[in-house]
């Protein structure tokens, strides 16, 4: 079984540098590029599944995808980005400014540990995308997944059964993939790429 994660392309709050998860945000002319070129490397893929964050970056970059290879979206929900909860659509530098070292300990590596005010944790994250990715495991068939940079470190955290401090150190500029091939619960990454 071989499993694609791809990161949507670049979306207005990316280019604004806002800081935000749940948020839904529209892709940028260099998304709407980012999702074609993705679509155009993947295309040829021998896979029977695509699914995708409801999210509309996630969305709409798996859209050009599903156009290149013919395949139906499935929308899932336990693929939407971590929930920040109060530092949710402001700038990084703003966060800086009203949460000094507490909001910089979370961007470079707490985040595994602590939780934003009204947000969502990094075992709630894997609480919910583990049964996702035990059930295509199940069904055994070679899928996409187009989602977003924590959905895609948490599913390598996963697959790679990797200590949470290590969690924090990968990361996908938009457009990204990496493939992974499974059989009998052993993982192979094969490639990633842009």
């Amino acid at each position: 079984m071989n499993i694609y994660l791809v990161r949507h392309g670049e979306s207005q709050a990316n280019l604004e540098k806002l800081f935000y998860g749940s948020l839904d945000s529209p892709l940028t002319e260099q998304g709407v590029e980012d999702a074609e070129l993705a679509a155009k490397k993947l295309k040829d893929l021998p896979v029977q599944a695509l699914y995708s964050s409801p999210l509309i970056r996630a969305y709409a970059t798996a859209e050009y995808i599903s156009a290149e290879m013919g395949l139906p979206i499935q929308s899932d929900q336990r693929l939407v980005e971590q929930h920040f909860g109060s530092f949710e659509g402001f700038t990084y530098e703003k966060l800086k400014e009203d949460h000094g070292s507490v909001f910089v300990d979370y961007y470079h590596g707490s985040w595994c540990e602590e939780t934003p005010l009204g947000g969502e944790s990094f075992a709630d994250m894997v609480e919910r995308i583990e049964p996702f990715l035990k059930e295509i495991i199940e069904k055994g068939e070679d899928c996409l997944i187009v989602s977003h940079n924590g959905v895609m470190r948490t599913l390598l955290y996963l697959i790679l059964d990797l200590a949470p401090q290590h969690v924090h150190r990968m990361y996908f500029t938009q457009g990204d993939y990496c493939h992974f091939e499974t059989d009998r619960g052993s993982f192979v990454i094969r490639a990633i790429n842009k």
